[in-house]
């Protein structure tokens, strides 16, 4: 896994626009990730919510820009959010032991 230099936001503008993008949703949107930028919501920052943007952070690498935002939103058309096999991924690999590393390390408690 190459690791991005990653840029985290976690003030009220990140805040402002996770409840933007929750708007509608059946559920609340702690963290978002656009390339190698993550929004986490004031309050909320968790070393597995973190590794979980991280691996939308390796997704995004790895596909590239319109094929990630092509599939993502695809995925979410078709299957919603729960079963969107980008969130799948990351869901699984939050706990993984590679990005919680990364996720700490960012954090500066490793």
């Amino acid at each position: 896994m190459k690791k991005w230099k990653v840029k985290i936001f976690q003030n009220p503008l990140a805040t402002l626009l996770l409840d933007i993008l929750s708007i509608g949703k059946k559920i609340k949107i702690d963290g978002f990730t656009f390339l190698n930028y993550v929004l986490i919501r004031k309050g909320k920052l968790t070393e597995e919510l973190l590794a979980h943007e991280l691996v939308h952070v390796d997704q995004w690498r790895r596909f590239g820009f319109f094929k990630f935002s092509y599939k993502y939103i695809k995925y979410l058309f078709q299957f919603g959010y729960w079963l969107n096999p980008l969130e799948i991924e990351a869901y699984k690999y939050q706990n993984n032991k590679a990005y919680l590393n990364w996720a700490l390390t960012i954090m500066g408690t490793k």
